[in-house]
């Protein structure tokens, strides 16, 4: 029968049976029913069955390929489980099954182990099926190939991530380094799905693979963006408006790509950090394209972190919808119209990251808001005593309609620009003046702002020729770059063919304070979540080590950051300083809780 000969099965059944029957009756106890059956027929069958699949699996992998021994291998156990299952006792089937396997698998495991990643980098994914089967029916036959699995697509992913090319500020394309850590995370689940059957072993690996990669590479290693921020900047180029996303199924596919990437992220605390910077510029500016997207997102990030990780990004959504109301409240209560549209945002200091500038502080308001930022004031602080509104006034900003080149040209034409509130006091200055033509320092006196901020509130209005420098001498328009003495006039000959025209770009000195502050709010976070997680620590055990309070504390965190081992020691000697803990007698090592 093993060399494919065609012989009678029933006369080998019979002589089973008749063996188990014979047993049956001769025994004294149920468990020697089967003595004469194993005397007889199981002990010689293996003993054969041995020599004959030792020396077949020695003779084919000898004169044949790694590939089409693992073939062979494989039809051969699905042959002899057939063959043994129609003529022996159900008892002897494991016991063969097993002889064949350590001849056919265990003798040759390193040849098959050593073929494993050839196969997988040549993507001979039905090879690899066989040699799944045939490993995973030996003890351990999977734990050389999930190592090297892990090994081999780590080593992917960070080959991957290093041919990206750098912008000129050494940092990279936020869409091309979520796709180049998404397209290896999505090549090799499909292969644990497809040819390992979702192994757990090997899935596994694929995640501490996609961890190590994701969190440390020829990115990461570099000054610049982390993951953390990339990731989040690169939501933000899907969420905002004008993204490349053609329509909600596209988006929905991304997003799940995102939160497949923010899984493995080590440093959740950042992302969250810059996540939540980035919503409230993008809610803040109105620039979300839809607010069932962002909601849908915040859903996904609590279902891996849970409430806490969430609940400060859905109080912002709910801000955002107590204004709709208030803004409506305050337009029916004011006496007498606005001579414009006006509408203000209050947040929940708890719930955003937004500061007032400290160069606000003096800032005074131009002219046309006077009325309608009193009016609001006095409205909000009248149905929320004790409460006090202070004006984020970088972020506000104002649309300006404007008829150039003059009332005489009848080529004129009504444009609308986008302007920042700063913006907006140097228009209402050049508006004011006679000449259309006002000093820098008439700027700084009349706004109060510091010149780093005119400065940058001009560059737009310079670079697209609606306003120019003039020089001093001949009050003609100069090439000159700008400066404390310059003279600025309102160009009446302006022309474009866009009527809208967006001149409100980002102020320099933010973002440089921004990131700073992004980096400074992380530090501090990490801080007091340190200690904090040590206190409940030492409320719990009462007494411990310094290692294993080091280890607890590592433990406790890993699912929000990696601490280090000087940030724990930090956070120790400040509670220490405290008197949260103390040292315990006699010795250093040691440390007691404090009620």
């Amino acid at each position: 029968m093993r060399n494919e000969e065609i012989i009678e099965a029933e006369p080998i059944k019979i002589f089973v049976d008749s063996c188990v029957e014979i047993g049956a009756k001769e025994a004294a106890t149920e468990a020697q029913t089967l003595e004469r059956y194993r005397f007889r027929f199981e002990q010689p069958l293996i003993k054969a069955s041995k020599e004959y699949y030792d020396r077949e699996s020695r003779t084919y992998m000898s004169t044949h390929t790694v590939v089409e021994y693992m073939s062979r291998a494989k039809y051969r156990i699905e042959s002899e489980e057939r063959r043994i299952k129609q003529v022996i006792h159900s008892t002897t089937l494991g016991l063969v099954m097993e002889t064949i396997e350590v001849s056919y698998v265990s003798n040759h495991l390193e040849k098959m182990e050593a073929e494993s990643m050839i196969l997988l980098g040549n993507q001979q994914y039905d090879d690899l099926r066989n040699m799944y089967f045939l490993l995973t029916r030996v003890p351990t036959g999977l734990q050389v190939v999930r190592l090297m699995f892990l090994g081999y697509v780590k080593t992917k992913g960070l080959a991957s991530v290093e041919q990206l090319q750098p912008e000129k500020d050494g940092s990279v394309d936020p869409s091309a380094y979520v796709g180049a850590l998404f397209g290896v995370y999505e090549t090799f689940a499909d292969v644990c799905k497809t040819v390992f059957s979702q192994d757990s072993g090997l899935v596994a690996s694929l995640d501490q693979a996609c961890k190590e990669y994701i969190n440390s590479n020829a990115v990461t290693n570099r000054p610049g963006p982390q993951s953390p921020e990339l990731l989040t900047k690169y939501i933000d180029s899907l969420l905002k408006k004008g993204s490349k996303v053609s329509d909600d199924a596209e988006l929905e596919l991304k997003l799940n790509q995102v939160v497949t990437i923010f899984k493995y992220l080590e440093d959740k605390d950042s992302f969250q950090t810059f996540y939540r910077r980035s919503l409230a510029k993008r809610l803040v500016n109105e620039l979300s394209t839809s607010f069932d997207a962002e909601q849908k997102i915040i859903s996904k990030f609590k279902d891996v972190c849970g409430f806490d990780f969430t609940h400060k990004l859905a109080r912002m959504f709910n801000d955002i919808e107590l204004n709709n109301e208030l803004n409506t409240q305050f337009r029916t209560k004011m006496t007498r119209s606005l001579p414009f549209d006006f509408s203000a945002k209050v947040f929940n200091t708890a719930a955003w990251p937004l500061t007032m500038a400290p160069y606000c502080a003096n800032f005074i308001v131009p002219q046309a808001l006077t009325e309608a930022v009193n009016g609001y004031t006095d409205f909000y602080t009248d149905r929320h005593k004790g409460r006090k509104l202070n004006w984020l006034w970088q972020f506000s900003k104002a649309e300006v309609k404007i008829t150039l080149p003059n009332n005489t040209d009848p080529k004129r034409m009504t444009y609308m620009f986008s302007v920042s509130v700063f913006q907006l006091a140097i228009m209402q200055l050049l508006n004011s003046s006679s000449t259309r033509t006002i000093t820098i320092q008439s700027i700084l006196d009349s706004t109060k702002l510091p010149y780093n901020i005119i400065e940058s509130s001009l560059s737009t209005f310079i670079k697209s020729r609606l306003v120019v420098i003039l020089d001093p001498a001949t009050k003609k328009p100069t090439d000159g770059t700008l400066s404390s003495s310059s003279l600025l006039k309102l160009n009446t000959a302006f022309r474009s063919k866009r009527l809208r025209i967006n001149l409100n770009a980002p102020i320099k000195a933010d973002q440089k304070k921004e990131s700073l502050e992004t980096s400074q709010a992380i530090a501090d976070s990490r801080n007091i979540l340190i200690q904090a997680t040590i206190v409940r620590i030492m409320k719990t055990r009462k007494t411990l080590s310094h290692t294993m309070l080091v280890t607890e504390t590592i433990a406790h965190l890993t699912s929000r950051f990696k601490p280090t081992i000087l940030e724990i020691r930090k956070g120790i000697d400040t509670l220490l300083e405290k008197e949260f803990i103390e040292r315990a007698s006699g010795s250093k090592d040691q440390y007691n809780y404090l009620a």
